[in-house]
């Protein structure tokens, strides 16, 4: 309580009121640091420590598992992998016949399957009140 008793003096003398002296910004720094702290330190009841937070105890920081999960059994690490046997299909193999007719002089692409009306496209949405 002696030490204490020594920090926390400079916190109990009265701030001057002379004007603003020249001071360096670190020694106003230290100051504000000083007289917060000792403003914390009386507010607090004597022979009460701030209790440590329990989430600064058990920091793992992405460390929870085997660290060396990554690497073989025999500590080597796996081949990197390529791509090998990879096909991207092609769209082109897998579209319909065309019908080309030329007449003309024009090439036209004629539909193997003639439109349909709206009733064969949507047969849920009935259309018999049309305006």
């Amino acid at each position: 309580q002696a030490i204490l008793a020594q920090v926390l003096a400079p916190c109990r003398t009265q701030p001057s009121t002379h004007r603003r002296s020249a001071r360096p910004p670190s020694a106003m720094l230290a100051r504000g640091l000083l007289r917060t702290s000792c403003r914390l330190a009386l507010s607090r009841p004597a022979g009460i420590l701030p209790a440590a937070p329990a989430a600064a105890a058990a920091r793992f920081f992405g460390g929870h598992g085997d660290p060396r999960a990554h690497l073989n059994p025999d500590g080597t690490r796996p081949e990197a992998e390529d791509a090998e046997d990879y096909h991207d299909p092609d769209p082109i193999d897998h579209q319909p016949k065309l019908n080309l007719v030329k007449e003309r002089g024009q090439t036209f692409v004629v539909s193997g399957d003639p439109p349909k009306t709206y009733s064969q496209l949507w047969e849920d949405i009935p259309q018999n009140n049309i305006p």
